[in-house]
């Protein structure tokens, strides 16, 4: 058996101003093609929403389930406490100043 996330499921009040995602029928939404990948599941039901998806890339999305009518967050994007956040990103570049070119005005008099 596959392993299975449950999303979270949240009150209708706060929705806000996010899309909700209500499909009619409980076959699965998407089925993707990785067999070690999770199910995405109702945290209410179980209903599998997506199976075999290596990763859910849903921004700001909720998935209103056809079985029991709950709203689930599918926003999986990690939260990181700035600590660690410090330690996986990568080091800041200096900022690149404009080349300049002889003859030519890059300022807001070149408009």
């Amino acid at each position: 058996m596959p392993r299975q996330i449950k999303l979270s499921v949240i009150s209708e009040a706060s929705l806000g101003t996010r899309i909700v995602f209500a499909p009619f029928s409980p076959a699965p939404l998407y089925i993707g093609d990785d067999a070690s990948a999770p199910d995405y599941i109702c945290g209410a039901c179980g209903c599998v929403f997506m199976t075999k998806v290596n990763t859910l890339m849903l921004d700001n999305i909720i998935i209103k389930c056809p079985r029991c009518g709950a709203f689930n967050d599918a926003d999986m994007h990690p939260v990181v406490s700035l600590a660690e956040g410090r330690e996986k990103l990568p080091p800041l570049r200096r900022r690149m100043q404009p080349r300049q070119v002889p003859g030519r005005s890059h300022g807001p008099e070149a408009l």
